[in-house]
């Protein structure tokens, strides 16, 4: 994957393990936030970096 600063919803679901749906879910109510260019919807890379860097600590600190 490329070092772009935004990823498609394919991408971001790829990135995290989940379906393509749960992403556009997540988007239409809010919890991911998105911008739409044209027909393109875009996530920020830096949101998904910090959701999955906030999961990682949560499972250190449960795991300690």
């Amino acid at each position: 994957m490329h070092n772009r600063e935004t990823l498609s919803p394919a991408e971001t679901a790829q990135t995290l393990g989940v379906g393509t749906k749960t992403i556009l879910r997540g988007v239409a109510n809010g919890d991911i936030p998105a911008v739409r260019l044209g027909r393109r919807l875009l996530i920020p890379r830096a949101y998904i970096d910090r959701l999955v860097a906030a999961a990682m600590a949560k499972m250190e600190v449960a795991n300690d």
